[in-house]
């Protein structure tokens, strides 16, 4: 059986068929068909002829076009699928042996699975490049046949019932409608899609793209996953895995889920919370630096992960930003932070006054007494003094019996000499001795009563292990959170430091957490004492002296020397030299650059010339001798042969620049450049005067011709003139007559006189001779063949004419 011609729903379809000889042999060629000749069932019942007749194409084979209504399914049945073709010649004698064509229409999921099948479903390709309309379905929008626009993917994702559109590889295109509800799918790298204002993203997906632009404001949210989020605005709902860029303004809540700053360097993205709406912001498992914008107290922020926090502009009396993880802050004004981090701890790991603590280094400096030892492991060279107890001992340590031994309490009586001590000894002990040098080399009695289990260690050389609880000072390398380090740090510090202050003792006597978290780098310092090297950035007050220079304001300077500042700097004025205008000067020594408003005095002398003044000049009083480029307010000073009217009464001109439109009298032109010598080949004033080319003209006679009266005298024979005027050999003007052979009067009718009239035209026209008209075909010849009438015929026919009338 033979398979049925699939045709795509909704298009045009052409469908090519055989016709055969009446013999069922051969093929038949040529045929002509007609319209009616090939009729469509479609479905259960609808039917009719097909709008194309069909066409022979080659060799036996026919073609016909289905019209796009004609291939659109009665309903999604199988039955309202199917359409039979049916080719019947019409004529009484057949010319061809009739046929048909079984079809089906296909279903949208057919069609989908056969040209549309895609990495994450059906869907329509969209390569954003060429012109026209590409939405034929089953052509168009395949991945071997991009569509070439977002408008065109839509048409066809419409017909296909499907909602995913696929952009392929560098595809960059512009949404200028509404795609809500739609998936949109970069395939490769570079995908680019740009949201107009007329575009709208309501539920709708975007996966793999870069996405820009300012769409209209939806209530619905929209989903970004793994995409590349440039200055988008109007936007909200879920990003995923996404590289933020730019400032982003949101016009509804956000929740952006692993996702990271794009921008390298220092710089960071930015969140513009404008938007009213805009009231929740979730960062999840954030990397990079943040920058809060436009924030308000109805704003709720939370940052969770790693990176830097900063304050962008416009935040008024913002909530707190929930803080969690290791960030760094910083510079905050407006905004502030709720820690729920490291940055919680860190002050308490400094709980008691650094200065209260001694500098004991516990493997260089002696303890010189121990109230308590919890265990010694290792042996003890000696105790020398009474040892007041030894709790703790067993069989194995005591392998003799009591007896044998001396009625020695070890709980109330001293022990005079100890030679070794394993186990524990709890309680004082007075003196040991015998000690190896290496390991006692002092009296225990000058040793601190220091418990390195239960009292806090001050000062540490070196380290090897883990630090539990704080630490006063570290000098060294320490991995993991410090309390406070007095000192240098050689490596690196993993984790936040709340503040460093000083390098010794003197310079951190009270408790770290009163101090502020103040940040040398980017906060800025109220007063400071001594400064050694630059400072960047404006200074509020200074004691001392400054060696260097101050770039920037000073609010005020005290302690200066008489010589260097002999009045208080309040009563200065802000004035800048370098970049503010100077109002009046008294006395100028040495040269004064840019405008000058007004100069009250005499100006001793100038030595050399004065090239040039840029600039507006208020008033000059003396003679200028070079040239003013500019406006001039007034001039004072001058003669009559200078300026002899106000200024304002002239035009601002440029002779050099602007064009002249109309030019009365010109003087004396010393030379003229641009002229060839076919154009001007002499001096101008050789050339004649209106006057000169008058008299030329009359010379001539040629002043005739208009405003003089014609002098008859003057018209040659057989002159342009007198050949008008005359037809005789030689044509003369004086026989010219113009009552008779002017114009005017050979159009009144010759001579003066009305024309002929119609019966006169008539007599002249019947009154010709025939003889005179012989010209084979004319009027006049066949008029002439008829010759001389028959009396005989004439009489039968006055007959014939009276019997009629009789009748």
């Amino acid at each position: 059986m033979t398979r049925p011609y699939e045709l795509i729903p909704g298009e045009s379809n052409s469908v090519q068929f055989p016709l055969y000889e009446t013999d069922g042999v051969d093929l038949r060629v040529g045929a002509s068909l007609v319209s009616g000749d090939i009729r469509y069932l479609r479905g259960a019942s609808t039917a009719g002829a097909t709008s194309d007749p069909g066409a022979h194409r080659d060799a036996g084979n026919y073609l016909v076009t289905l019209t796009a209504a004609e291939c659109t399914p009665s309903d999604q049945s199988n039955r309202g699928r199917q359409l039979s073709l049916s080719i019947r010649d019409q004529t009484a004698t057949k010319d061809w042996l009739d046929g048909n064509v079984q079809c089906v229409i296909m279903s949208q999921a057919e069609v989908a699975a056969r040209f549309y099948e895609g990495p994450n479903g059906p869907g329509v390709y969209c390569s954003g490049t060429g012109v026209g309309t590409q939405a034929t379905l089953g052509e168009h929008g395949t991945a071997d046949n991009p569509t070439n626009s977002i408008a065109n993917a839509l048409t066809l994702v419409g017909k296909l019932g499907v909602n995913r559109i696929y952009l392929v590889e560098g595809a960059s295109v512009t949404v200028t409608t509404n795609i809500g509800d739609h998936e949109i799918i970069g395939l490769g790298a570079a995908c680019e899609v740009t949201l107009s204002s007329g575009s709208a993203c309501a539920n709708t997906s975007f996966r793999n793209v870069k996405v820009d632009g300012t769409p209209a404001v939806t209530t619905q949210p929209t989903i970004f996953n793994q995409c590349v989020i440039d200055g988008l605005s109007n936007f909200h709902g879920t990003l995923s895995q996404c590289r933020l860029v730019g400032t982003l303004t949101p016009s509804n809540p956000v929740v952006a889920d692993h996702c990271f700053s794009g921008t390298a360097g220092t710089g960071t993205m930015t969140w513009d919370l404008t938007a009213a709406a805009a009231n929740s912001l979730a960062l999840r498992n954030w990397s990079g630096g943040v920058t809060i914008s436009n924030s308000n107290s109805g704003k709720a922020i939370t940052i969770e992960g790693q990176g830097q926090l900063q304050e962008g502009t416009g935040n008024v009396s913002p909530s707190p930003v929930e803080l969690r993880g290791a960030f760094k802050v910083g510079p905050l004004t407006n905004l502030t932070v709720t820690y729920d981090s490291l940055y919680d701890t860190v002050r308490t790991n400094l709980d008691a006054t650094v200065s209260s603590r001694s500098d004991f280094d516990p493997a260089a400096d002696t303890v010189s007494n121990v109230t308590t030892v919890a265990s010694v492991t290792g042996s003890v060279g000696s105790v020398t003094g009474s040892v007041g107890s030894v709790t703790g001992l067993n069989a194995a340590l005591l392998d003799v019996a009591v007896s044998s031994r001396s009625d020695f309490d070890p709980v109330a009586d001293p022990v005079a000499n100890v030679t070794n001590v394993t186990g524990n000894v709890a309680g004082s002990v007075g003196s040991v001795t015998g000690l190896n040098a290496a390991l006692l080399d002092v009296a225990v009695s000058s040793r601190s009563d220091f418990d390195p289990n239960a009292d806090a260690v001050l000062n540490v050389t070196n380290v090897t292990g883990n630090v539990a609880g704080s630490v006063g000072s570290v000098t060294g390398n320490v991995g993991g959170s410090v309390g406070s380090v007095t000192g240098n740090v050689g490596g690196n510090v993993l984790g936040s430091v709340a503040s460093v202050n000083g390098q010794d003792l003197a310079n951190l006597d009270v408790l770290v957490s009163s101090r502020s978290d103040f940040d040398p780098l980017t906060d800025a310092v109220a007063n400071v004492t001594n400064v050694t090297g630059n400072v960047g950035g404006s200074v509020g007050s200074v004691t001392g002296n400054v060696g260097g220079n101050v770039a920037g304001s000073v609010g005020s300077v005290t302690g200066l020397n008489a010589a260097l500042l002999d009045v208080a700097v309040s009563s200065r004025s802000d004035f800048d030299p370098a970049a503010d205008p100077v109002a009046n000067v008294t006395n100028v020594t040495g040269s004064v650059a840019g405008s000058v408003g007004s100069v009250t005095g005499s100006v001793g002398s100038v030595t050399g010339a004065v090239g040039s003044v840029t600039g507006a000049v208020g008033s000059v009083t003396g003679d200028v001798g070079g040239n003013v480029n500019g406006s001039v307010g007034s001039v004072t000073g001058l003669t009559a042969a200078n300026l002899d009217v106000p200024v304002s009464s002239r035009s601002d001109f440029d002779p050099g620049a602007d064009a002249v439109l109309n030019v009365t009298n010109v003087g004396t032109v010393a030379t003229v450049t641009g002229l060839t010598p076919s154009r001007l080949d002499v001096n101008v004033s050789t050339r004649a005067t209106a006057t000169d080319v008058a008299t030329a003209l009359s010379n001539i006679h040629l002043d005739e011709l208009i405003s003089t009266a014609v002098n008859g005298a003057n018209v040659a024979n057989n002159s342009i003139v007198a050949l008008l005027a005359d037809n005789n050999t030689p044509a003369t003007w004086s026989t010219f007559t113009n009552t008779t052979e002017s114009l005017a009067a050979i159009a009144a009718g010759g001579g003066g006189g009305s024309g002929p009239t119609a019966a006169v035209i008539a007599d002249a026209v019947w009154d010709e001779v025939l003889a005179d008209h012989s010209t084979a075909g004319s009027t006049g010849a066949a008029l002439a063949s008829v010759g001389a009438p028959n009396l005989s015929e004439i009489k039968n026919l006055i007959y014939l004419i009276l019997a009629g009338a009789a009748d």
